[in-house]
């Protein structure tokens, strides 16, 4: 019974409240003592009236509109982005470049030089090849040309280092030593040629060979140990034979044999002797052929070493085979 008196005060309070309220309340009074139940219906209205309160008010403040703001912060970063970046940071909007040959080269070196070449190579020799060098007056460049072949050529003699040309027989090679003699030597009132070659010996003794040429083609070599000793040797052009005259304080005479024949064992064979008439009583030809020889040797020797070298010959060379 109590119950239900408590639930009808309740219920009328409730219509009061709706109505204006309980009578003798102000709007400056505290709100009056309630139950639970009617403090959590009260709660319900004024969180009601909150949330609307809210929805109303929000409308009417548009400049703290946090969207616009963050808008407006994203635009400024961009532009400060933007004005600060490095240009080498944005490769990609770099224009295109105009080619892209490989080959291309900087200004300074896309003009090839018109090059204007000057030989500036040497000459071949008798002995070295030559060789042509090609170098441009403008920049320096070089370029390797051909060999130049080398120049021993002539009749007789080269014509470009004056040596005899001993290529061919010994006829041949006869006729090249001429011609050098005449090259070298002088010329007498006779009108031969002749080309001295002074020599002293081991024992001090001087030698005189003497290379003469005569205007029919004769090649002589004169080897004189004194003033009455001497030794003749005479080639004549055609011939494939030597003749030696030699003559001494007591005789003289003379020996042919053809030069391939002739070594430095053979026996000479005196031909022509002739004894002059203040000769010892012992001296006879024996012994006159024993001098024959060995002025012979000396003479030969002396010719290989010191005469015919000078023209790049040797004594084969001419037809002495054996020496």
């Amino acid at each position: 019974m109590k119950t239900r008196k408590r639930v009808l005060a309740v219920l009328l309070c409730a219509a009061m409240l709706l109505l204006g309220g309980c009578a003798g309340q102000t709007d400056d009074a505290p709100s009056p003592t309630v139950s639970r139940e009617e403090g959590t219906s009260s709660a319900v209205s004024q969180t009601e009236s909150a949330l609307e309160a809210s929805a109303t008010v929000q409308p009417a403040s548009p400049e703290v509109s946090q969207p616009e703001e963050s808008s407006q912060a994203e635009s400024s970063a961009l532009e400060e982005t933007t004005s600060s970046a490095p240009e080498a940071a944005a490769p990609e909007t770099t224009a295109a470049p105009t080619t892209t040959t490989p080959q291309a080269a900087p200004s300074t070196q896309t003009t090839a030089c018109q090059h204007s070449f000057h030989d500036e190579g040497f000459d071949s020799t008798c002995s070295e090849l030559g060789q042509h060098i090609y170098i441009c007056t403008k920049c320096g460049y070089i370029e390797y040309g051909e060999n130049i072949p080398m120049k021993h050529d002539g009749k007789y003699l080269c014509e470009y280092c004056g040596l005899p040309l001993k290529d061919g027989t010994p006829q041949q090679n006869r006729n090249c030593l001429y011609e050098w003699v005449v090259a070298n030597g002088k010329l007498d009132e006779n009108h031969a040629y002749t080309y001295f070659i002074e020599h002293t010996g081991a024992a001090g003794t001087n030698f005189l060979l003497e290379a003469l040429v005569s205007e029919w083609g004769t090649l002589q070599m004169y080897y004189h140990i004194d003033l009455n000793v001497g030794l003749n040797t005479t080639l004549r052009q055609g011939s494939n034979s030597v003749i030696f005259n030699y003559h001494n304080n007591y005789a003289s005479g003379s020996f042919t044999v053809a030069l391939d024949q002739f070594t430095p064992n053979t026996v000479i064979a005196v031909t022509g002797f002739h004894l002059n008439h203040d000769a010892p009583a012992s001296y006879n030809e024996s012994e006159f052929q024993r001098e024959f020889t060995q002025a012979i040797a000396e003479q030969l020797n002396m010719a290989n070493a010191h005469l015919l070298s000078q023209a790049d010959f040797t004594l084969a060379d001419i037809g002495f085979t054996s020496w």
